[in-house]
């Protein structure tokens, strides 16, 4: 990716991009067009919402060397191979490739560092297309090792995996991509600053592991040229990665708010561009593994005010776990008890069935009797009148959140078959709502539940 000068952190610790809408160089305008409208063509009422980021975004692409970076969020997956190929060859002319990157609502949602990760880089890193814009919804983020865990993924599992195919141009300019942002990273959060520049994280490297400087700066230039790569040094280099993701973690320096690593200089170096993984739990791991603003990008220091900073830090026993989202369940407050407690059990079972990473590790007790595991964290019930409870699933539905819903109907229903056939029956506007339960970020969840109480 050619290199951001805008990437940083700003004098309260926020992240900072040069993305906008307005900066797409001029000769790049009608391809993003047409990409735009053959996506939404192809994926149809599953794409929820299409973003730009990298090279162009910025402003900084190089015709015809920079890739057209592409991020849809889905509303299930999606095979984009053959739309990413169809529209690569109608634009070489302009851009080398066109990458499409995508991921599930229910990745944007997820918790953890992968889901961290994967929100950090939509709403600082994503302009938007078409379709729902979620970075609205998103709070500002600031740096730590969370953070850049989301963003470099499982190195270890993708090192093992390359070593397979060392001798292959492609897999030396994906591993020296990924490693080299990850190092970005990594390094730069442990000395104070922020950034994901390859040539940063070579330089960073370099002055702290001087023993990786010929490793590293050997694999920057396979970026642009990966038919130089020796295989021999292409596993020095998953030598590299293995390290990196294995090694013992450091004090983190306080975060400042200089340029792109803070207390480092930046390489000047240029390299290729660079796309995140499939999945937006890892926004940056190469090539095809996958998270309102002005519409150019929330990146001034007034829009990121508005939202409260995401940091969470490595938990220990001693210290409260945090959580960065919430799971909540709606009511109607005209259900009798057992009503309400039926509707309650059957709307949670939808949120564990389509994000299984809410549940935690299996209990036991102290005679070793093992139990199933649960939600890993609290689940918070509210009530409200009939029209708090419409306007908030008009809420959730507008905002892109998953959810699960409960109607009068299902009283008197008895399988999931009759159950299915009773909602699918009545139009959405028409749909008699007794709950709901959905799991997102804090502020978004508190946004959607305005006018609800705690039930009691």
């Amino acid at each position: 990716m050619t290199r951001d000068p805008d990437e940083g952190l700003d004098t309260d610790g926020y992240l900072t991009t040069g993305v906008a809408l307005d900066r797409i160089p001029p000769a790049y305008v009608a391809v993003v067009a047409d990409c735009v409208a053959e996506i939404a063509r192809a994926l149809g009422a599953t794409l929820h919402g299409l973003y730009l980021y990298g090279s162009v975004a910025t402003g900084r692409a190089r015709r015809p060397a920079s890739d057209l970076d592409l991020l849809a969020v889905t509303l299930s997956a999606v095979d984009v191979s053959a739309l990413e190929a169809d529209l690569s060859a109608r634009h070489r002319d302009i851009v080398r490739e066109v990458g499409i990157s995508h991921g599930t609502l229910a990745q944007v949602w997820a918790d953890g560092a992968e889901g961290l990760g994967g929100r950090c880089f939509l709403k600082h890193y994503c302009v938007p297309l078409t379709g729902v814009d979620l970075r609205a919804e998103l709070p500002a983020c600031r740096t730590s090792r969370e953070v850049a865990d989301g963003f470099n993924g499982d190195l270890l599992a993708a090192c093992r995996a390359w070593r397979s195919t060392v001798d292959t141009p492609v897999t030396a300019r994906n591993a020296a991509r990924r490693l080299l942002r990850a190092a970005a990273t990594l390094e730069s959060v442990e000395h104070g600053g922020w950034s994901t520049d390859q040539g940063t994280g070579a330089e960073l490297v370099a002055r702290h592991h001087p023993e990786w400087t010929v490793t590293v700066r050997r694999a920057l230039s396979w970026i642009d040229r990966p038919d130089h790569a020796d295989p021999d040094h292409v596993r020095d280099l998953l030598a590299f990665g293995e390290w990196l993701a294995t090694r013992p973690r450091p004090a983190i320096t306080e975060a400042t708010a200089a340029g792109p690593s803070a207390s480092e200089p930046a390489s000047p170096s240029t390299v290729g561009d660079e796309r995140p993984t499939a999945e937006l739990g890892h926004p940056a791991q190469g090539r095809n593994p996958p998270g309102q603003g002005d519409g150019h990008g929330v990146t001034t220091r007034e829009a990121r005010s508005r939202s409260p900073p995401v940091i969470i830090g490595s938990v220990t026993s001693d210290q409260p776990v945090r959580f960065d989202t919430k799971i909540a369940v709606l009511l109607r407050d005209d259900l009798p008890s057992w009503q309400a407690l039926n509707a309650t059990a059957f709307l949670v079972s939808g949120l564990a069935s389509a994000q299984p990473e809410l549940l935690g590790q299996p209990y036991a007790d102290a005679d070793d009797t093992a139990y199933l595991p649960m939600f890993r964290q609290p689940v918070l019930v509210l009530t409200g009148s009939r029209e708090t409870l419409t306007a908030a699933h008009a809420r959730a539905l507008d905002r892109g959140i998953p959810l699960s819903i409960f109607t009068a109907d299902l009283f008197a229903t008895g399988n999931d078959r009759d159950n299915r056939a009773a909602v699918r029956s009545v139009p959405r506007d028409r749909l008699d709502l007794v709950g709901l339960a959905l799991h997102g970020p804090r502020n978004a969840v508190d946004k959607v539940l305005r006018g609800a109480r705690m039930h009691h």
